[in-house]
């Protein structure tokens, strides 16, 4: 009798789903008949020929809107009006007609106005989630820190909820968790190291791919991540930094020697602590967190760092919890350690896979132990750094108003003379200018982030003038990283210094060269010197390489980052725009840009500015020429 009833209820299901066949297949029919209709229809029959014109000529269409884009582009720049009500009329057309919206001004505009990635408005935000492992927990509490500082709530989990209320999340190593936030709130904090492939799988690369936002730990990972489509600017360079304790340090050391991790699933780390066991009263933790880890790293005279990985890169992490909780450190050497110079006399790097140099480095941190001073010092510009890159990914996020850039500490020192203006995650530029010896010593500054990133530029420069002008500094030096040198830079820039130097009160910029000689340009001024050619004229469009006067600073300091009309307000269009400028230019020009890169302003290949730079020098030269020296302006600052 049961089967009976089963194989009826399994017959009453046959016979439904016969119906709902049955039913889609008369939808089809009648979706068929209506298509054939259409297609015999006279309607349909009158409009082949417009078809067929319009797949001929759509070419034709294209390039005439592109045409006519660029005519309105050029009648906007051209017209004798205030910048304002420029925008304002542009605004009107953009809002009430179709006319222009095939071209990109459009959607620059679009962007600006209505998508929060762009720099048009900021992110409406009241609470934070920070979800992370037990082994990452020290770097979730600096996020929450950070967080906190800007007035947010936030709440710190360790496992994952069914529901996610929170507006954002930052998730720290996201694979571990099954369960995530919406990708719309995901920030995922990428800290696996590339030099082994364990978890980089489809799994992780897709929820990589899907975040709102990536933050990455280390430098070197970047080239790995760009080969898995993982780059600028969804990627965003956070370097871990130390943060002190609130609880007091321990004065009481119970060991000499610790090591905390896994210490059965690493062969080499398991032969390392096998002889550092032969040599030293050493502990060993695994599977150890919170409270209880924090005692046992304060209860150490030393912690030893030794890689899971051969060749692998710094547990950075692992080594700023120990010097927050003020404990020293010896540590493999690693080939991103560059990265971090504040660790330079701090933690005593021993040769990578050398146990004779693992234990003589050992015995060193014993007899002669770094002072709290200098690890306290250590921990400190660390903090200071992290914040400042924490509060960068905010801003270029729009988390934070270009506003906040007033109240940005910069981590460089008091009055540094040269700076490059840079940005880590554009690391092939990064990689090229820190491989010019000529500039070793120059002060690296990683730029401010903002979309679009002509504003971004800005504001790396109106912090840079206010750092200067704060200092009391009386000149500054600023390259960009797509910089040229040529092989006579040295002596070159030397002359430069000193004719500026004879001449403080006549000049304003220096350049060192001109992408976009202004059509208006007027040449004040021609001098010879060291065998060198100054020419001072009253306009520049460049930032590759300029010195920058006292005066000049207190004109970036007034750029108004409010203003986003890119044909006025980029930094240089804004400099160039003011009135009684003294620009200094060298013939021929001091530097060149590099055409290997890509613009990270305007998305476009650098060799786009060759053919203008080369036609401003050749200008201005043919301007020299022609000069009427008896009608030179006596130059007045």
């Amino acid at each position: 009798a049961e089967r009976d009833d089963r194989i009826g209820a399994l017959s009453q299901e046959v016979a439904e789903r016969d119906d709902r066949i049955g039913a889609l297949s008369q939808e089809v029919a009648e979706r068929d008949s209506r298509i054939g209709a259409l297609y015999r229809s006279t309607s349909w029959r009158i409009t082949a020929p417009l078809r067929y014109l319009k797949k001929r000529f759509s070419p034709v269409l294209t390039k005439a809107r592109t045409i006519s884009g660029r005519i309105a582009s050029s009648i906007y720049r051209r017209t004798p009006l205030p910048v304002r009500t420029k925008i304002r009329f542009k605004e009107i057309i953009f809002r009430r007609t179709f006319l222009l919206r095939h071209t990109e001004a459009y959607r620059n505009w679009k962007a600006i106005k209505h998508d929060p990635l762009s720099g048009g408005k900021d992110r409406n935000c009241t609470s934070w989630g920070i979800l992370t492992t037990h082994h990452t927990l020290f770097v979730a509490k600096l996020v929450e820190r950070r967080l906190r500082k800007h007035g947010w709530n936030v709440q710190l989990m360790t496992e994952p909820s069914n529901e996610f209320p929170h507006d954002y999340y930052v998730v720290l190593s996201p694979q571990i968790f099954k369960t995530l936030p919406p990708y719309e709130k995901l920030i995922s904090f990428q800290m696996e190291q590339s030099v082994s492939s364990r978890w980089f799988n489809e799994k992780y690369l897709s929820i990589l791919h899907n975040s709102l936002a990536i933050l990455e730990y280390a430098t070197c990972n970047f080239p790995f991540l760009k080969e898995k489509g993982l780059g600028y600017p969804h990627v965003n360079y956070l370097p871990i930094g130390g943060g002190h304790d609130d609880a007091p340090s321990s004065s009481v050391k119970t060991c000499d020697v610790l090591f905390y991790g896994d210490d059965l699933g690493s062969p080499r780390r398991l032969h390392m602590l096998s002889v550092l066991k032969t040599k030293f009263e050493i502990q060993v933790k695994n599977e150890t967190f919170g409270p209880a880890m924090e005692q046992a790293i304060r209860s150490a005279r030393v912690v030893v760092n030794l890689h899971f990985y051969e060749d692998a890169l710094l547990e950075t992490p692992r080594i700023w919890e120990c010097l927050s909780l003020g404990t020293s450190v010896v540590s493999e050497s690693a080939k991103d350690q560059g990265d971090y110079p504040e660790l330079e006399g701090v933690v005593r790097f021993f040769e990578q896979s050398s146990v004779s140099s693992m234990v003589l480095a050992v015995e060193n941190a014993l007899k002669n132990p770094v002072s709290e001073h200098t690890i306290r010092k250590a921990v400190e510009i660390s903090g200071k750094r992290f914040s400042f890159m924490f509060d960068r990914f905010l801003m270029a996020m729009n988390f934070l108003p270009p506003s906040y850039a007033d109240e940005i500490n910069l981590p460089i020192p008091r009055s540094p003379e040269k700076i490059i203006l840079s940005m880590p995650e554009t690391y092939e530029r990064r990689h090229a200018v820190l491989s010019e010896q000529r500039m070793a010593r120059w002060t690296l500054f990683d730029g401010i982030r903002r979309q679009p990133g002509w504003i971004g530029c800005g504001l790396s420069y109106y912090v840079l003038a206010r750092h200067a002008i704060r200092h009391g500094m009386d000149k500054f030096v600023v390259a960009e990283d797509d910089v040229l040198l040529p092989e006579d830079f040295s002596e070159r820039f030397e002359s430069v210094n000193r004719f500026l130097d004879q001449r403080i009160d006549h000049w304003h910029i220096f350049s060192g060269m001109i992408s976009d000689l202004h059509e208006d340009t007027k040449i004040l001024s021609i001098e010879e010197f060291e065998g060198m050619t100054f020419v001072t004229i009253d306009k520049m469009t460049s930032m590759v390489f300029n010195i920058y006067s006292k005066k000049s600073l207190h004109v970036i300091a007034s750029w108004d980052f409010e203003n986003v009309d890119p044909y006025s307000n980029t930094i240089d269009r804004f400099i160039e725009n003011q009135e009684y400028l003294r620009v200094v230019v060298p013939i021929p020009f001091l530097v060149r840009h590099g055409n290997h890169f890509d613009s990270s302003l305007w998305g476009f290949s650098n060799t786009k500015y060759s053919e203008m730079i080369r036609k401003s020098e050749n200008r201005l030269r043919r301007m020299i020429s022609a000069v009427d020296y008896s009608a030179l302006e006596q130059i007045k600052l």
